[in-house]
């Protein structure tokens, strides 16, 4: 999957969740929470109604996505999965809307023919 952040294919840490919708619209890959969110995200305690950046609601959740392994036909598998609960860190449209506008193409002007 790409980042929502950056655009770029990598590994990721959290799902971007519409919770309107409860649909995935994406992920944030370790580096732009890092850069974008420090530490914050880890050790800060959220409800799932507000934004972490102010006191907007909360319209798209970032929860960690969890690493754990099931045993199938004697086989050790590697999964992760992420929940909604407890409250996950959220953004509201406004911030969603600024982490994201980077990857936002710009806007394409009217090219004039050369002479």
């Amino acid at each position: 999957m790409q980042c929502v952040a950056c655009g770029r294919r990598s590994s990721y840490n959290r799902a971007v969740v519409d919770t309107v919708t409860e649909s995935e619209v994406g992920v944030l890959c370790p580096e732009c929470e890092h850069e974008q969110f420090g530490q914050m995200l880890e050790n800060g305690d959220w409800t799932d109604e507000e934004c972490v950046l102010c006191d907007r609601d909360g319209f798209y959740a970032l929860p960690a996505w969890r690493a754990y392994v099931v045993e199938i036909d004697g086989k050790r598998i590697s999964r992760s999965e992420y929940s909604m609960e407890p409250p996950s860190p959220a953004l509201c449209d406004k911030h969603y809307g600024e982490l994201t506008e980077q990857t936002a193409g710009p806007a394409e002007s009217p090219v004039s023919p050369q002479p």
